[in-house]
């Protein structure tokens, strides 16, 4: 009879940690942030294809880290970045990851004839 009642118990007790404990046994995050110039400025996005001048990019995103002229002429600028992104996952008292990615990448604007003919990330 004792045995069959430490059993109850424990089975209870199990039960009621199935249901009250998975939200805090389980657990992840993520962030990602950039630096230098973001996919997500809006300044980048302002940028026209066929409209805006290289005097209009300067204003809106700075001076780039590249500049370089095309044997055909054309004009491409390039501005880099890069994109830090934090991942963490926690099992309870099993496991608890970390993961830190940096990945660079490279903005360019191209002009021909004085206004954007491309823009693109890289």
């Amino acid at each position: 009879m004792h045995s069959f009642l430490n059993v109850t118990v424990a089975v209870t007790l199990a039960a009621c940690a199935a249901t009250v404990l998975p939200g805090c046994l389980i657990r992840s995050s993520q962030s990602v942030h950039y630096s230098g110039l973001s996919p997500v400025n809006s300044a980048t996005q302002a940028v026209e294809v066929g409209k805006s001048t290289p005097d209009d990019v300067l204003a809106k995103l700075g001076k780039p880290n590249e500049q370089e002229v095309l044997s055909s002429g054309d004009e491409v600028w390039r501005w880099n970045y890069t994109k830090h992104q934090h991942d963490h996952a926690r099992v309870f008292l099993l496991i608890n990851s970390r993961k830190h990615t940096h990945t660079p990448g490279t903005y360019s604007v191209t002009f021909r004839d004085g206004v954007v003919v491309s823009k693109r990330w890289m």
